[in-house]
């Protein structure tokens, strides 16, 4: 199955009414929904998968989905605990933090935590306070990884109670940019506050950003297109913010790596996107030349091809 087709099933489950999302799953032969649940367990967007099936008044052959869709909320729900401790300690000591990535998509952007799956946690701290607030974290329990090695964007991962933690003082993917840059597009949610929030925009192309990693190649894409599509719906997002903000920065602007898949997104939405078109084709090419990985593929076959991310740890595994 194509990555294209793919994205038109995802699309039809993200946007369509319950309707639609049955004609399109059953119209599906057997092998081809094999394939398109491998690539969704594997990316991580299985849970979503499910809600939307079963929502859509489909109760047969979701066995594998509805276990999958539990453990997912158990998961959703011991972390929620563990990061609102987290947040408690660095208010209480006044350090200035911004989640990113997973933990702030599932539990702020997403409908329901259990939708949005992650692994480890990113918390994005200014500069000047980062060394403070690793010292503060190891202070209360945390433990640095010795077989982490520090990326020109985070610390050394640190890990407590099973949760691996990456300290950031910059966003991944950002070359030549400041972190006094990026923080001109973070917010307090109160004023006065120690908590904050990336903008919608800032967001937005974090999301693509990330998914440069390897040349495009290891970015799950299924996930990215969900990402993009709540981050859409969101408070505030609106594609002139996220091209000027791209534009200040110097980067490309997200609308034209998600525009080169044209068969997820609503008609309205892909004019409102007003993407470069010979740009979009060249995002499209890209990704079509990529394989799909087996499910078996662990997060270090993912990212082997980028050499910033090799480390002892593979080997000592």
């Amino acid at each position: 199955m194509e990555l294209h087709e793919i994205s038109r099933i995802l699309g039809t489950l993200m946007y369509g009414g319950a309707g639609e999302v049955l004609s399109a799953w059953k119209g599906l032969d057997d092998a081809s929904r094999v394939e398109f649940l491998k690539v969704c367990k594997l990316e991580g967007t299985m849970p979503f998968v499910y809600r939307r099936l079963f929502e859509s008044g489909l109760r047969e052959g979701l066995k594998e989905l509805e276990a999958q869709n539990v453990r997912q909320n158990v998961f959703a729900i011991t972390n929620q605990l563990k990061i609102e401790s987290l947040y408690s300690l660095l208010d209480g000591h006044g350090i200035r933090y911004a989640p990113i990535k997973g933990i702030d998509l599932a539990f702020r952007i997403y409908p329901s935590p259990s939708l949005r799956t992650f692994t480890d946690w990113d918390v994005l701290f200014p500069h000047e306070d980062i060394n403070k607030a690793v010292r503060l974290l190891l202070d209360n329990g945390w433990e640095k990884d010795d077989y982490s090695i520090p990326e020109h964007f985070h610390t050394s991962i640190l890990h407590k109670d099973g949760v691996s933690l990456e300290p950031h003082w910059m966003l991944p993917g950002f070359d030549g940019v400041t972190p006094e840059q990026i923080w001109r597009y973070v917010h307090p949610v109160m004023d006065g506050g120690c908590r904050h929030l990336l903008s919608p925009a800032l967001n937005m192309l974090l999301l693509t950003r990330h998914a440069s990693r390897g040349f495009y190649t290891v970015a799950p894409f299924t996930r990215m297109l969900l990402d993009a599509a709540y981050i859409m719906q969101s408070d505030g997002f609106d594609w002139i913010s996220c091209r000027e903000v791209s534009d200040a920065l110097n980067l490309p602007c997200s609308a034209d790596l998600l525009a080169s898949f044209h068969e997820f997104f609503p008609e309205d939405i892909r004019k409102n996107m007003q993407a470069d078109p010979e740009r979009s084709e060249a995002f499209r090419k890209v990704f079509a030349q990529r394989k799909a990985m087996e499910p078996s593929s662990k997060r270090h076959n993912l990212v082997f091809v980028d050499a910033n991310h090799f480390s002892l740890a593979w080997i000592t595994e």
